[in-house]
This record gives structure tokens, sequence and C-alpha cells, in this order.
């Protein structure tokens, strides 16, 4: 089901001291069209963000929207929306801004857009016209958030930072005539999203006392290392999509023992002999991790029960490729956090042993691994997704 989408009502930029000057050429509009894709596919689709997943916040000079030149990517100019129109796709949603045509891009028919959003900081005094270039912001200081969020739980105030540039070429501005560039920015978010999902039944009434994150990055970068569409986005094809690597700030300091956000815990309908199956699900979204590199310092989720599973310790689940149920969790089988990507864990408690599989789903392949805690059997996997649907679950 697609996602509903919110959007707050747009409001000029306000022009503070310092604010690059922008110029506009009377009579002549433009229209440019952001796109936020609704995630990874999920059976050959996409798979829906939460309402504030995909979020942008367009008000109160909470955004940026700058030309460059198509050949060497320096800055060109800032441009500013008096108006914004979201239209919702099957796997996407594309925000239409109007406003006018800054004076300094009237000359140039080939340039890239980017698009700053729900960044904590802008710093228009650190650019320069002509000289700035894609990466200097993609680098800067002020592309930076501080990590962990005010809490999972995203809202007005709690926003993922988002960033998206695209090239358009042969471009004619003409007076009185709104030039429409109706080939969308795609934007990235920042974070991973992570989920454990627990699946239980009402005779053991199993829960999570809590779930926690073990090792993680305490800063992030709010935007990929990336001056063009082509180092993210690959209309769609889920081996190359999103960013190929990962953009770390050098220094972040690692965290642990962060808490997941509980978001729901559902009760199914009865099955033939009775039972009913409990879901509970975790949430958390975390900056990129070089996990594969991490020596001892790899990133996994410990995940404590209300009632004593096995010998009552908390539980490991890696970010780690799993054979015939297990991992070594060496580097050649970590996974890297990487932004704009959903990893999601299945714990499942069935039978009267308490014996517990895990389903690990990864950016480069689907798994239906299985994993035991305790003394439990372990059962046979399910066979991998086909390659047509190609096992990324981005988000």
């Amino acid at each position: 089901m697609p996602a509903v989408m919110s959007l707050l009502a747009l409001a000029s930029c306000q022009k503070d001291e310092g604010v690059l000057p922008v110029t506009s050429t009377d009579g002549q509009q433009l229209s440019v069209v952001l796109r936020v894709p609704s995630n990874a596919p999920q059976e050959g689709e996409y798979e829906p963000g939460s309402t504030y997943e995909n979020h942008i916040d367009m008000s109160d000079d909470a955004y940026r929207i700058y030309f460059f030149t198509a050949d060497d990517n320096t800055l060109i100019a800032r441009f500013e929306a008096a108006e914004v129109v979201p239209v919702e796709g099957r796997n996407y949603v594309d925000y239409t801004l109007l406003g006018a045509v800054p004076d300094e891009l009237v000359n140039h028919s080939d340039f890239k857009i980017v698009i700053l959003a729900n960044w904590p900081a802008y710093d228009d005094d650190a650019l320069t016209i002509g000289t700035t270039t894609i990466t200097d912001i993609c680098n800067a200081d002020w592309a930076r958030f501080d990590f962990p969020l005010k809490s999972f739980e995203l809202g007005p105030d709690n926003l993922i930072p988002f960033y998206g540039v695209h090239t358009y070429e042969e471009v004619t501005f003409k007076p009185n005539v709104a030039t429409l560039l109706d080939e969308p920015i795609t934007l990235l978010r920042a974070m991973a999203k992570v989920e454990v999902i627990l699946e239980t039944d009402d005779y053991f009434n199993l829960a999570f006392d809590w779930v926690r994150m073990n090792r993680y990055n305490q800063t992030g970068y709010c935007a990929p290392d990336a001056d063009s569409e082509d180092d993210y986005d690959h209309n769609g094809v889920w081996a190359d999509d999103y960013a190929g690597s990962l953009h770390l700030v050098t220094g972040s300091g690692t965290g642990t023992d962060l808490p997941f956000l509980k978001v729901s815990r559902e009760e199914g309908a009865a099955n033939a002999t009775g039972d009913k199956t409990i879901t509970e699900k975790w949430i958390a979204y975390l900056p990129e991790y070089d996990n594969k590199n991490a020596g001892d310092d790899y990133a996994c989720i410990k995940a404590k029960f209300n009632m004593q599973v096995g010998n009552d310790e908390p539980h490991t689940i890696y970010f780690s490729n799993y054979t015939n149920g297990k991992t070594d969790n060496d580097a050649a089988n970590r996974l890297d956090i990487e932004r704009n990507n959903l990893y999601r864990f299945h714990v499942k408690c069935t039978g009267y042993n308490y014996k517990l599989t895990l389903s690990v789903i990864d950016w480069f392949g689907s798994f239906d691994n299985v994993f035991e805690y305790g003394d439990g059997q372990v059962v046979s996997p399910v066979a991998p997704w086909d390659d047509e649907h190609d096992n990324d679950y981005q988000f």
C-alpha cells in the first residue's frame, strides 16, 4: 500500500544576512521536480517508507537548492521556490517546485541542481559563486549531523537529512514562459533503517525487554560523496542502487548500547489449532558504518527477552551473512551499514522448546537464513529470492 506523505506548507525562504544573493529575470519561471523513492524493492518493487521517513521540510529556510556548472561542478546560483506541489506515484513522490529563474543561470544551457533537505544547518557564508564545488558541500563541516537523533520516533522536529543531484542539458529559458525540468532529482536519505521483528505465539507471550545497538558512528554526513546522479541513481537497477560506497566522518567516535524504539506489538488471527501469532517490531535509524573493516569494533544488535530463553543472557544479532544458520562474523561475511538501506532481522519463537530462527535480509542478497538461540533444533532455510527480485531491501 502506498505510504501517506506528509509535507509542511511551503514558505518562501527568509533572506538573512550573509545568504547568497539571488536575482531573477522578470517573466522567466522555473519548475523543478524532486523525487523521493518509497524505499527499495520487495518482491520486485520499492518498499514504502513511513510518513516521516519520506518527509521534506520545505518551511522556515529548512532546505537549499543550488545550481552548479555541468563541466566542473562550480556554484552558479541559489534557487528559491515560491510554491510546491506534491504528486504521489507508484514507487515515489514527486515534489514540483516553482520559482523565478536566477539571472546567473540564464546563460547556462547545461547545469546541475543540488538539493539539500532537513539538514541541521546550512552555511551560505561559506559558499562562493564560481569557486565552491559540489564536493566542497558534501564534505563540509556543516554537512554533518550528530547522532543519535532526538529519538527514533521521527516527527516535524526530528527528520532524516536528504541529498540529491541531477544534470540537465540543452535547457532554454524564454521570457514569459515557464521552463519545466521534468527529469526528477532523486533524493537519498542520510541514514539506514534497521528493524528487529519478533514473531511468536500467544502460548509463550514472548517479548523483548529491550533491543540495543552495539557500536555505531556518532556523526554522519548528510550527503553521500556524489556530484552526479550516476553515483547513486541507476533507474531502479536494484543491484546498483543506491550509493555504492560509504561516506564517513573521520574521527566520528563509536557509541554503544543505543536503545531501539518499540513501534508495535500486534496479535494476528487464530490458526486452525487456535493459536494466535504475535508480532513485535523494534526500529533504529543509523549513520553509515564501515563494519567490514571494523575489526573487533564490529556492529551488532543485542536483544533481551522478558523471560529466560536459553541462558537468559542478551542474544546477539550480527550484521553478517549466515551459512546453515551460523556465522563466524569475520570481515569477509560482514555487512556494512549503508545509507538509504533497510536491514530487517526476523526472530521467531515456535514450538515448545523456545526454538528461535533468524532471517537476515541485507542489501546484497535476500536470505531466509536460520540462526539458533539456545538448544533448539535448527530448521532448513528457505531458498533465496530469484535474481529478478534482486534482494536489496533498501529504504
